[in-house]
């Protein structure tokens, strides 16, 4: 749980439990507390308010899941965000040259990624993602172009408060790591997930540049690791010609 002091401990944990439903679900109470580590009789209490607020339904047979009130709020979202679609096309492109998974991302105030548009992989091999999933930023291709931004500027003591998760043994796990991964992404000009959030999977990705030289969105390719490692230079002169598409879409 973050020591930040303007967190509300019980809603960030009424959200921790909406998120792991947007997973697995349903499931039931003793499932909930288990996985969190939560007391039972606290998570009973998160439930039972979710479920009057219409967050969250319980089954017939005493399991959770989210309500149909996050169908509405995702389409209010991608309403209001719809200009995030204007980089699908560009996408759709990059995935049909080489049949992989293809994101656009930005970098969240918790400084986890988030992916905002994807154009699915031909092949059954592909990241485990949708559009507003979002994972640790220190541990994704994107995620670490995008915190690459953050050095010299007024944010980047941000970076000494992630708490990092060995997930793979090549995932980074210590901010020194990270502060010299992050100098030699600002260097060569991309990032690279070398099976850090999946083993068997790699990504590759790039900053998409606004005109003044900052950016605030990113553009990959993930699959296989084989592939990648094998085409990694054709990706990454293809990623670079996409990134500049999308920045014309989108007008930045």
């Amino acid at each position: 749980m973050s020591d930040d002091k303007y967190m509300l401990s019980s809603v960030a944990n009424a959200l921790r439990i909406m998120d792991l439903l947007a997973d697995k679900s349903p499931i039931s109470l003793a499932e909930i507390s288990k996985e969190l580590g939560y007391g039972k009789s606290s998570t009973f209490r998160l439930l039972y308010t979710l479920e009057a607020s219409g967050y969250v339904v319980k089954t017939e047979d005493a399991r959770y899941m989210l309500s149909r009130k996050f169908t509405y709020y995702g389409a209010q979202v991608a309403s209001r965000n719809d200009h995030y679609s204007l980089a699908r096309p560009a996408l759709e492109t990059l995935r049909d040259r080489f049949g992989e998974a293809t994101h656009m991302s930005i970098l969240l105030p918790n400084l986890n990624l988030m992916f905002v548009e994807k154009a699915d992989a031909n092949y059954n091999l592909q990241m485990r993602s949708v559009a507003g999933y979002d994972l640790p930023a220190y541990r994704s291709g994107s995620g670490k172009v995008l915190l690459a931004a953050l050095l010299g500027t007024g944010r980047e003591e941000e970076l000494k408060k992630i708490k990092f998760e060995k997930k793979t043994v090549t995932t980074i796990d210590n901010y020194d790591d990270l502060i010299k991964e992050l100098e030699k992404i600002e260097k060569q000009g991309y990032g690279i997930d070398n099976e850090e959030s999946e083993i068997g999977l790699t990504c590759i990705a790039v900053p998409i540049y606004n005109s003044d030289g900052t950016y605030q969105y990113a553009v990959s390719i993930s699959g296989a690791t084989q592939r990648v490692r094998e085409n990694q230079i054709e990706y990454y002169n293809a990623l670079k010609e996409t990134a500049l598409k999308i920045a014309d879409l989108m007008g930045l």
